[in-house]
């Protein structure tokens, strides 16, 4: 009870510094990465029929539906089935997820046009995971169900940074997002942004001289 009180506080002292911080990054960012996102649309439509960007129905800060944007890594037949699109198998199946759709699911730039929900404020850089709705929430009490929806959606997460990122475990997720509502600050949210490049890019690497030394 005193730690949801506690975020309630530190929500107020943390949403002006860090919608600046996704204004500016955001901004900077859709500058910067407009060539890759041009080449990525043009592979996905080369690649495979439909639309090189899609999106989903979220549920954002209390609760407000918003849809996210993403390119489009999979094929059409897989597209519905949202819990099969978190999974390892979507990142390593050919059939699901075409040579291009791997490529930009590995290095995360699938969620690039994703800048243009923060930039709009429906989204954060970093905030709790974005597959979180009512139905996850039903064992928890309607104060921290409240305290979590105060929080935006976020492009990173501590879901998206841990082990369980290619998993489809809720009850994991939420774990996750508790653990952000109660530990979050400026600084936290730097180094959960710190950490998601040492992931993405450190697997990579790992990849990379695995290849090499098959």
């Amino acid at each position: 009870m005193n730690n949801i009180s506690k975020s309630k506080r530190q929500n107020n002292r943390h949403a002006f510094p860090v919608r600046i911080m996704d204004i500016l990054f955001s901004f900077i960012s859709i500058l910067a990465m407009a060539p890759v996102m041009l080449i990525a649309a043009i592979a996905i439509k080369l690649s495979y029929p439909g639309p090189a960007i899609i999106s989903y129905n979220r549920m954002g800060r209390n609760g407000k539906p918003f849809k996210e944007y993403m390119f489009r890594t999979m094929r059409k037949e897989h597209m519905c089935d949202q819990s099969f699109f978190y999974t390892e198998d979507a990142l390593s199946s050919n059939q699901s997820t075409p040579g291009v759709g791997r490529l930009l699911k590995k290095l995360s730039l699938d969620k690039l046009p994703a800048l243009f929900n923060v930039l709009a404020g429906d989204m954060s850089f970093v905030g709790r995971s974005y597959i979180l709705d009512r139905h996850n929430l039903k064992g928890l009490s309607k104060e921290i169900q409240n305290a979590l929806f105060s929080l935006k959606p976020g492009i990173i997460s501590l879901w998206t940074i841990s082990g369980d990122r290619f998993k489809f475990i809720p009850e994991r997720q939420i774990l996750h997002d508790i653990r952000y509502l109660n530990e979050r600050s400026f600084m936290y949210d730097l180094g959960i942004l710190l950490r998601k490049v040492v992931v993405t890019f450190g697997k990579t690497a790992t990849d990379n001289t695995n290849s090499s030394t098959v």
